[in-house]
């Protein structure tokens, strides 16, 4: 079945400004790590970064470093990334493959469960020391979507449960045939909620991304709002509502149709007949290749479907690739945090799997985002910071094109006000 389209009712959130000092507050970001980070499920890495036995990955989020293994009998396990012995963080690589992991300070092991496997020097230990008890303590660990997810919380729902709609909408993409072609992560001058709200809403483009204008309709975006998480859906090829000239299509249409077979200087009709042209002709394109796209409805093979996986992920999809973009706080200081853009592509059955990509970093304006368009954003995030502090504002003030930003911290305060 393809996504479902049905509009969901808007909740009644009020009207209310958002209170700028969680964007701002030491205190509120202490909390915010104990209510939410520590007790939601946490997109990690992508699921084939540890499909082999023997393979391993870290992820880092806020204070915490968690170690993701496969087992040589195949079994994912997630331990936190710390020496059992005198705390050193255990494994300094960002990934590889290992039959152990040896403790870089004393020489301690681990086998890739997170157990103790030698203690260099026993005898120098109390003869009544319990080497099982000495085992890293496990993170929970579940794969959805190609996937890999974490959760440092015992009590949290099953991720399958957590993760609400969400897998049955895009239960048509056949998700673990995207593969990760671009791997970013820098650092932003913002709290990580600014760069949440920005890819919240398409009310911006105008200001933003102009350039987006011929072939994003930014204002006839649909929103829905399901339980904690939330999406839009927004036509993808089309000129934006504003733009006057549509009698022919226009040059970045014809740029964007091209790849697909489709010479709109050919087409005898307007830019929006071009859009429903072009939507039939990806289809066709891509069905004629191969790809096991069948439970896709024509509009989702060129419209992207966006969704936000609370607290802190967002995925926007096509039929061909999907960009997913993570939001990480600064353990330290609330006015930082990393910025993570991941973009996949649709491999087809039997193409080869592309290497995976090294992680490109970096920090600030100057950095080669891909696609082009988030470097813009990144233009206005540190910013927003700056005018967040000012005495002269007062707090955000919201629009119903940015429902998604007040939902966002609708479920925040729910979270942050949970016992």
């Amino acid at each position: 079945m393809p996504t479902p389209c049905e509009k969901a009712p808007d909740p009644e959130l009020g009207h209310d400004p958002l209170d700028k000092e969680r964007y701002l507050s030491t205190e509120w970001a202490a909390r915010e790590w104990r209510q939410v980070f520590e007790r939601c499920w946490l997109y990690a890495l992508p699921a084939a970064d540890v499909a082999a036995p023997g393979t391993f990955a870290t992820f880092d989020i806020g204070p915490e470093s968690v170690v993701l293994t496969r087992t040589a009998d195949g079994e994912l396990r997630a331990f936190y990334n710390v020496c059992q012995h005198r705390g050193r963080r255990l494994v300094d690589a960002p990934c590889g493959r290992a039959n152990a992991f040896r403790c870089p300070y004393h020489a301690w092991t681990y086998r890739l469960d997170g157990s103790v496997r030698t203690i260099l020097d026993r005898e120098v230990f109390p003869d009544n020391l319990d080497q099982d008890s000495l085992t890293i303590p496990p993170v929970r660990v579940g794969t959805w979507g190609g996937l890999v997810w974490i959760c440092l919380d015992p009590d949290t729902p099953p991720l399958l449960d957590y993760l609400g709609v969400v897998p049955d909408h895009l239960a048509c993409y056949p998700l673990d045939r995207y593969a990760i072609v671009d791997d970013q992560s820098v650092r932003w001058d913002c709290n990580w909620k600014v760069a949440m709200d920005a890819f919240h809403e398409s009310y911006h483009t105008l200001g933003t991304h102009p350039q987006m204008m011929e072939y994003v309709a930014d204002t006839n975006v649909q929103i829905d709002c399901y339980g904690m998480h939330s999406r839009f859906l927004m036509p993808w090829g089309a000129p934006a509502p504003r733009v006057r000239n549509r009698s022919r299509p226009n040059a970045t249409q014809a740029v964007l149709f091209a790849p697909y077979g489709f010479d709109v200087a050919a087409f005898d009709g307007t830019a929006d007949e071009a859009y429903l042209e072009f939507q039939r002709r990806k289809r066709d394109w891509m069905l004629e290749r191969g790809y096991d796209l069948h439970d896709l409805d024509v509009g989702q093979f060129t419209d992207v479907v966006s969704y936000t996986i609370f607290p802190n992920i967002q995925i926007a999809l096509s039929a061909d690739r999907f960009l997913l973009t993570r939001h990480r706080p600064d353990p330290h200081d609330p006015t930082k945090m990393v910025f993570d853009a991941q973009s996949f592509a649709h491999v087809l059955p039997g193409q080869e799997w592309p290497a995976r990509p090294t992680t490109r970093t970096g920090a600030g304006l100057d950095f080669d985002y891909a696609p082009d368009f988030v470097a813009q954003d990144a233009v206005n995030a540190p910013a927003i910071q700056r005018g967040l502090a000012s005495k002269g504002f007062r707090g955000a003030v919201l629009g119903d094109l940015e429902l998604r930003i007040r939902h966002f911290h609708s479920v925040l305060d729910e979270h942050m006000s949970r016992a």
